[in-house]
């Protein structure tokens, strides 16, 4: 009778030391997915932060209207991480397709319309395309 207790016991002890284990590796695992974040998304992310900060930053958004991509280029690979490349461009809003040469990889592109400032009104769209290097 002691030993078919005994029995019981480490039987009881194998499968909580299995739950436990199965528990922990769970967490790990969805730990680990959790930290795993889409390319896409993730570009998405950085590219509607840069156009939003163009479209807050009364500076950048003259530039937008006055066509000075210069500033907006620099401004944007300031904004870029490096294993990453973006190119601006800003094009008329009207049949206009704002269209660039791009490389064969997998672009994103996300776009902002900036329509005026305080003193000038000259609707435009700023595009953004990021691909990986």
């Amino acid at each position: 009778m002691v030993n078919n207790k005994k029995a019981w016991i480490r039987l009881v002890e194998a499968v909580a030391a299995v739950i436990i284990l199965a528990g922990v590796l769970l967490v790990a695992y969805t730990a680990n997915q959790g930290e795993k974040q889409d390319v896409g998304e993730y570009v998405h992310n950085i590219q509607v932060k840069i156009l939003t900060d163009i479209a807050n930053n009364d500076e950048l958004r003259r530039d937008v209207l006055t066509n000075d991509l210069n500033s907006i280029q620099s401004f944007a690979n300031l904004n870029t991480p490096t294993n990453f490349n973006s190119t601006i461009v800003i094009c008329n809003i009207t049949l206009d397709p704002c269209r660039i040469a791009l490389p064969d990889k997998n672009v994103f592109v996300e776009e902002r319309i900036i329509v005026a400032d305080l003193e000038i009104y000259n609707p435009r769209k700023v595009r953004i395309y990021t691909w990986e290097l």
